[in-house]
Formats: C-alpha cells, sequence, structure tokens
C-alpha cells in the first residue's frame, strides 16, 4: 500500500517518527514502513499489509493513515476518515491480484 500526504514543511520531522498506523473504520493497526521518501513536498510511504490488515480494507468503508512520535501521541500527520466509496471495486480488485 502506498499512501502520499502534504508534508507541510516538516519533512526532518515526519521521516523521523517511528509510530505509523493504517486507520480503518476507526481501528488503529500499526504498520511498519517498507520504505519512505519526501518528494515535491510530499510525504511517500509505502507498507506491507498483512492478511489481517487486507481483510480489514475488504470490509472497511473509509479509511486513513497516522504517523507519530509514538503510538499514544494526540498528534499525528496524515489523514483519517478517507472515504472508498465508489472505489471500492476497484481496491477489491486490486486485493485479489495481490492475493494470487
Amino acid at each position: 500500500m502506498l499512501a502520499i500526504f502534504d508534508a507541510l514543511r516538516r519533512d526532518t520531522e515526519l521521516m523521523n517518527m517511528a509510530a505509523h498506523s493504517l486507520l480503518i473504520d476507526g481501528r488503529v493497526y500499526p504498520v511498519s514502513p517498507d520504505s519512505k521518501r519526501i518528494q515535491n513536498g510530499l510525504f511517500n510511504v509505502a507498507y506491507s499489509l498483512s492478511q489481517k490488515e487486507i481483510f480489514a480494507l475488504r470490509k472497511g468503508e473509509n479509511v486513513g493513515v497516522a504517523i507519530q512520535a509514538a503510538y499514544e501521541a494526540p498528534i499525528f500527520f496524515g489523514f483519517d476518515g478517507m472515504s472508498i466509496g465508489s472505489g471500492k471495486p476497484k481496491l477489491i480488485g486490486i486485493l485479489n491480484q495481490c492475493a494470487q
């Protein structure tokens, strides 16, 4: 999975944050980045997902990614509550291809 969002000129801070989470319908799934970089002011991060996370994505309606200094931190960089909406059939198709 690849997530891309505005780094808000906080490049160094974002690159040093170690607590990454996938957010699906209000549930938090801690994940580890496979890669991360800043490109053209955007934070790009890639994750390999477990079967548990893939299953949650198949059922989910809203997603997000949170990057924090620590999992208990009250603030995060990223986004939450992005509707999968009409993209759900495409997402399921991609997940099906990845499972093969």
